[in-house]
């Protein structure tokens, strides 16, 4: 980003940038099938929906606003 080789850095973690793109990727996958439940057949409840998914929005929210 600042040109600034990472091998003059006092800190820096091993695998990165790497794992943190993995880590973006694996909360997305959590995020999106945490009520995976609500969708089967004869399970569908309000509550459990809105508390697995409401996380959603508020991330949005907090990102862009």
């Amino acid at each position: 980003m600042h040109s600034i080789p990472r091998e003059r850095l006092p800190w820096k973690a091993p695998f990165q940038p790497y794992w943190a793109w993995v880590s973006m990727f694996s909360f997305a996958i959590l995020l999106l099938t945490g009520g995976y439940v609500t969708f089967l057949h004869g399970h569908w409840d309000n509550e459990v929906f809105v508390s697995s998914y409401i996380n959603i929005p508020i991330i949005f929210i907090l990102y862009f606003g």
